[in-house]
């Protein structure tokens, strides 16, 4: 099993230097690292990443995590590996206080490495391991918010009985900058997601 991390942004790669020492000298999988930094859409850095990775696992992270345990890479991917039924596992987002972070899901606090699944069967993609497949963020969505939302909407129509799964094992610290969602860009891309998927869950 190949690993690739991929970071979408739309920061220069000088602003990310931390991010990229940090992702590097934590992950275990030996693959490539892979960033993007385009000044487009979320979706578009999203899609870039995809498109440059040929590992059989993706790892994506945000440009606004921190905190890697060691490993986290791998741990991420093995759980993918051990579980043929998961199309996509997430770490535990915290918040830069150490407290469970908001995420697609709502889930519960979760004890040391538990693995839970998520009922709703959808997760935020900002540190997540999918298998390598023909999927792709829609480029309708503009800035940012809501194209995860859709990605996992498309997982699950692909994959009827895939399951999404959070791995607690894995804690990372997301910043949620939430960057270019300002104005109506949230407003527009919700209604493009009710468009295609109906009402959220």
């Amino acid at each position: 099993m190949t690993v690739d991390v991929v970071i979408p942004t739309c920061k220069a790669l000088g602003d990310i230097a931390r991010l990229l020492y940090d992702v590097r000298s934590t992950m275990r999988s030996g693959g490539l690292v892979i960033l993007t930094c385009l000044q487009a859409s979320a979706a578009v850095n999203r899609n870039a990443a995809l498109n440059a990775s040929e590992a059989d696992v993706v790892v994506m992270i945000d440009d606004d995590i921190s905190n890697f345990p060691v490993a986290w890479d791998v741990t991420l991917a093995n759980t993918l590996e051990a579980m043929p039924e998961c199309v996509m596992v997430s770490a535990r987002l915290m918040t830069p206080r150490n407290k469970p972070g908001l995420m697609l899901g709502h889930p519960p606090q979760l004890l040391e490495g538990q693995l839970w699944e998520v009922p709703s069967r959808e997760l935020p993609t900002a540190c997540i391991a999918i298998r390598r497949n023909e999927l792709r963020f829609d480029e309708e969505f503009v800035g940012s918010g809501w194209e995860d939302t859709c990605y996992c909407a498309q997982l699950r129509q692909r994959y009827p009985d895939g399951k999404f799964i959070i791995n607690s094992h894995v804690k990372v610290v997301h910043h949620n900058e939430m960057k270019n969602q300002g104005g109506d860009i949230f407003e527009k891309n919700k209604a493009h997601y009710i468009s295609k998927w109906g009402p959220p869950r």
